[in-house]
């Protein structure tokens, strides 16, 4: 049965394990492995867990058909609240646009509502001057003297966000 090509393996890295699940199309077998995660670098728990997975299940990369991933450390990053620090820029007039939030609120006309802290604080949600019809043609553009603005204003790139920002 070697060879034959009829194996799929899904990979899920996340913060503290990552899965790995072989299914095989056409007994319907489905082999199970977790090797702990590595935060500083999520490739090793892959390059880690794919040999136990495949010796476990008796197959060789011969055998593999499709190899997929997903990983849930960028929506834990932003659900904690941990890892780069952000900027926003937009056009004049719309700095509130997270602020307001309409299109996540479960009730917009309730007194008892507690809207989520928005991922970027209002200090560093700047404006230009660059507006779009709603067809996505431009109206006007950003001048180089506001980008340039913009640039000093927010966190240089690679800047990492501490706990108690």
């Amino acid at each position: 049965m070697h060879g034959s090509r009829t194996r799929r393996i899904g990979i899920d890295v996340g913060g503290t394990f990552t899965d790995f699940v072989l299914a095989e199309r056409a007994s319907g077998r489905v082999v199970r492995y977790k090797e702990p995660s590595v935060p500083s670098d999520p490739s090793l728990s892959i390059e880690r867990g794919l040999p136990p997975l495949m010796e476990r299940a008796g197959v060789t990369p011969a055998d593999i058909e499709l190899v997929v991933h997903g990983t849930t450390l960028a929506l834990n990053a932003i659900i904690q609240r941990r890892g780069a620090r952000l900027g926003l820029v937009v056009s004049r007039g719309n700095r509130g646009v997270l602020e307001i939030g309409r299109s996540q609120l479960p009730s917009a006309f309730s007194f008892l509502l507690q809207k989520e802290t928005p991922l970027v604080p209002r200090g560093r949600v700047l404006e230009v001057s660059a507006r779009l019809d709603p067809h996505g043609t431009i109206l006007a553009e950003a001048t180089a003297a506001e980008w340039m603005r913009s640039r000093r204003r927010l966190p240089p790139p690679g800047w990492m966000r501490s706990p108690s920002c």
